[in-house]
């Protein structure tokens, strides 16, 4: 993950969560636990050699901000990843959350489970949003939201209707440095429900 805001030192923060094994990799012999979490430091990866007699036998540690062990849950990794980054929100600033990895590797699970009780990111976010909306009496509130996705170097609008899904990004004129995708589904919203 990469969360970003606009806020002082805190403006780009990586973290690692490691899946536990799937069903086909356990029923294997040859299959080794390659990526673990340093148990001094939680945001050091530990990488060991590829697979068994591999020339690089010694491991390689590599640093982030949190490293998630197999163990971790929907709940630690919304704390640490997103709660900030909603907080930063609140106060005026852009936020964003971005998922990277190999297909298969817990992208979707992570971010995107509604399983009650192992609700991802995206779900706690939604509702953590709207409860403090609706505790806000001062302030007014319009939000809207765009969902997208690269793959393979293309932008796809989520909301898309129509068989054209792809955007393109754009620098915004108006706005120094800024980029947006003109095109893109916009759908206002009013209710953590509306956007689940």
């Amino acid at each position: 993950f990469a969360c970003m805001s606009g806020k002082g030192q805190k403006s780009v923060r990586v973290f690692v969560r490691i899946r536990p094994p799937v069903k086909q990799e356990l029923e294997r012999k040859d299959v080794l636990d390659c990526i673990t979490v340093s148990p001094n430091d939680p945001r050091v990866c530990i990488i060991a050699a590829p697979h068994k007699g591999s020339k690089t036998d010694e491991p390689k540690e590599h640093s982030f901000h949190h490293c998630f062990d197999q163990d971790s849950t929907q709940e630690e990794v919304y704390d640490r990843v997103a709660r900030d980054t909603i907080d930063d929100v609140f106060l005026g600033y852009h936020g964003l959350i971005f998922v990277y990895g190999q297909t298969g590797t817990g992208k979707t699970h992570t971010l995107c489970c509604q399983e009650q009780g192992k609700e991802g990111i995206l779900y706690n976010s939604v509702v953590e949003i709207f409860a403090r909306i609706q505790q806000d009496t001062k302030h007014e509130y319009e939000c809207a939201l765009q969902f997208v996705q690269i793959y393979n170097e293309v932008i796809q609008d989520l909301l898309c209707t129509t068989k054209s899904s792809v955007v393109q990004l754009r620098d915004d004129p108006e706005n120094d440095g800024a980029v947006y995708l003109p095109g893109c589904s916009t759908m206002a919203v009013n209710s953590a429900a509306a956007c689940l």
